[in-house]
């Protein structure tokens, strides 16, 4: 969050605070210099939900400074989003897991991710009351979300075509959930 945080201030003077820029312009750039910083490597991250709060909180402030909405006019997250014409933090960090496991079910068996992916611990155990979640609780959870069978869904991730359609159409109806219910942040 520090390098999109820095990202975002090296670009005030030069590009938010800019009268002559358009507001698709700034989103643009927003999109591919601090959001990018702000989700790298978001593919494999184990979320919880205070994590995806602090992250869309993040979002929003951007978002508002860059559509220079302030916080007196108590203007929706979700009506910020629709002027911006960006997706929410979840539906981007959900987007990229589900890309990241279609591609490491489909990678050779040979190949790391692909074992740890599918490995279990031969010694050790997981304590008794609530354990951590893991990778694969996450992906469960994001398969759910997106209204896809977590007990099938490898057949459907063979096929990279099918399953990119799936993660698309499962991204746009997690996000008409979040604009109707508006349950996040």
């Amino acid at each position: 969050m520090f390098k999109a945080t820095k990202s975002f201030g090296a670009l005030e003077s030069r590009v938010w605070s800019d009268r002559d820029l358009i507001i698709n312009t700034k989103v643009s750039v927003y999109q591919s210099c601090v959001l990018t910083a702000l989700l790298y490597s978001s593919e494999t991250w184990t979320t919880y939900r205070q994590h995806i709060k602090v992250l869309e909180r993040t979002h929003q402030k951007f978002l508002r400074r860059i559509l220079n909405i302030k916080w007196d006019t108590f203007t929706p997250d979700t009506q910020v989003l629709d002027i911006a014409k960006v997706k929410s933090i979840e539906s981007l960090v959900i987007r990229n897991q589900m890309r990241w496991v279609g591609h490491v079910r489909r990678m050779d068996d040979t190949r790391l991710p692909k074992r740890l992916f599918y490995g279990e611990l031969s010694i050790g155990k997981r304590p008794q009351h609530r354990p951590k979640k893991r990778f694969k609780d996450v992906i469960k959870s994001n398969l759910k979300i997106m209204g896809l069978d977590p007990l099938s869904w490898e057949i459907l991730a063979d096929d990279r075509n099918a399953w990119r359609n799936a993660v698309f159409n499962g991204c746009v109806s997690f996000e008409k959930k979040l604009l109707t219910f508006s349950f996040f942040v």
